[in-house]
């Protein structure tokens, strides 16, 4: 210690006391350390213990310096025997005799402070007899290095939400939660907003990265994946039910939603994902459309077109412009789509159908495909600029019972549904519309009636009206399903499946 700390301490020393004898001993409590530094905005805690250091019990004893930025802590302490604003100690070597000191520090706190005002003196009742210690508190204040946000990575539904925490890290390891004080963002809105004190929000299916900035410091970017949802139509039940898709493709968070429906079958989504239209099949032979919520619920459902025969399947072109819907009754139904959704001009079109249970549009919206379920065929049929179906050529009778059809996203294979065989036919699908050649794959399907993809081509959705559930199998590159699993609950003979947008 140099000359000038030891005349220092000798006169702090000096001031302390009238009498040959500290009134008391302070020493950092056992099992505890001093803190070194703080960051900023954050608070530390030391831990003193204060002795009688006299034969008589001393009462009325208090703290009555204390350092700059160093509160002390009178009541509800870590310890028992907190140290009050005043405290009462027996003679030294009995029960009681001493007390636990908590400090609280909020800043930096010099041990060389020149003012024996800022430094830490426990004194007597009177104020004259006092004493510090030879341990003073010598606290830095450490910079801000980072910031983090956590969770790194979460998933939620559409208007499902998500608390992110926003942590500053200084360059001692302690930390501050600032979540309150950072600027939020998210990479696209549209996917998922997020408001001023971390709080995400689900807005559509997709992925957003989530960062924070604070004091010049910009965080790490979180992950925050919000969930497609998958439709499914209950023609026993005449319900639908809507399930969350989660990212590992399984389906959760299943209810029903909508009203209005009589022996809903097929069922698709228009292209700006803002309405489902549903076909009721037997006693409806209508097409219910509703509006999709922000929490993708269905609501304001409505029955729509006329002139259609047991509808089990419908198909929307990219334009919006067109409905199509097959008929068990042996037709296909082409609908004009007014501006709120309804359908009208309702006609029938193209031929050689034989029992029509489903239809799709290529990505292009050049070609249809029907499902025969009367013939164990498929047909292609031209999309004409008016809405018409023509040169429709029929497959060879390949199939069993063909009840749902699919593309998938890429535009290389078309997959049937075969209703009395529990399987998926997968068919190579030719520039010119044609179908190519056809194989089946897949395995515990029990009367499987719809299928659909998720976006990315990469899993398959068949509904199984025979047991109440839905298969996800792993779709291959080659056109042939992996595994296959059941997920999702709450289905009542389910016919049809879509997955928004």
């Amino acid at each position: 210690m140099n000359t000038r700390k030891k005349l220092f301490f000798l006169f702090l020393l000096l001031l302390s006391t009238v009498c040959y004898a500290l009134p008391f001993t302070i020493t950092p409590k056992s099992g505890t350390s001093l803190p070194i530094s703080i960051g900023i905005g954050n608070t530390a805690t030391a831990y003193y213990t204060i002795s009688n250091n006299t034969q008589a019990q001393r009462n009325g004893n208090y703290i009555k310096y204390l350092p700059l930025n160093v509160t002390q802590v009178t009541t509800g302490g870590t310890y028992g025997d907190t140290c009050g604003a005043t405290f009462n100690l027996t003679g030294t070597g009995q029960s009681g005799s001493s007390c636990t000191l908590q400090l609280t520090i909020s800043g930096a706190v010099d041990s060389n402070d020149p003012s024996p005002h800022n430094h830490l003196f426990a004194c007597f009742t009177s104020g004259q007899t006092c004493a510090g210690t030879n341990s003073p508190l010598s606290v830095s204040q450490s910079s801000p290095a980072s910031i983090a946000v956590t969770p790194t990575s979460a998933e939620i539904a559409v208007a499902g939400t998500q608390q992110f925490t926003a942590t500053e890290i200084y360059t001692d390891g302690s930390t501050r939660n600032v979540s309150s004080l950072a600027t939020w963002s998210s990479s696209n809105t549209s996917f998922a907003t997020i408001n001023s004190g971390g709080l995400a929000t689900g807005v559509s299916a997709g992925t957003a990265a989530i960062s924070a900035t604070f004091a010049s410091l910009v965080s790490n970017s979180a992950s925050l994946i919000v969930d497609r949802t998958a439709y499914i139509t209950n023609h026993d039940g005449s319900t639908v039910t809507t399930c969350q898709v989660k990212a590992d493709q399984t389906l959760a968070s299943c209810a029903t939603t909508g009203s209005n429906f009589i022996s809903p079958s097929g069922i698709t989504i228009n292209p700006a994902g803002t309405l489902t239209y549903n076909v009721n099949e037997e006693g409806g032979n209508t097409v219910t459309y509703c509006q999709i919520g922000s929490n993708r619920a269905l609501s304001n459902c409505t029955t729509t077109g006329t002139g259609f025969t047991n509808p089990t399947g419908i198909a929307i072109n990219s334009a919006n412009t067109y409905a199509y819907i097959s008929n068990l009754g042996g037709f296909v139904s082409y609908c004009s789509i007014n501006a709120g959704g309804s359908l009208s001009g309702c006609a029938t079109t193209g031929s050689g159908f034989v029992s029509a249970a489903d239809i799709r549009l290529n990505s292009a919206n050049t070609f249809a495909y029907v499902a025969n379920f009367g013939a164990n065929t498929v047909s292609y049929c031209a999309v004409n600029g008016d809405g018409t179906l023509s040169g429709c050529t029929s497959t060879a009778a390949v199939f069993s019972g063909p009840n749902g059809l699919a593309i998938n996203p890429a535009g290389t294979y078309l997959y049937v549904a075969n209703k009395t065989a529990n399987n998926v036919s997968y068919c190579v699908l030719n520039p010119n519309g044609s179908v190519g050649a056809c194989s089946t794959t897949g395995s515990g399907f029990n009367t499987p009636f719809d299928i659909t993809f998720n976006a990315a081509g990469t899993y398959a959705y068949v509904v199984n009206a025979g047991n109440n559930n839905v298969s996800y199998c792993v779709a291959n590159a080659d056109g042939s399903f992996g595994a296959c699993a059941t997920t999702g609950t709450s289905f009542n003979g389910p016919r049809g499946i879509v997955l928004s947008n």
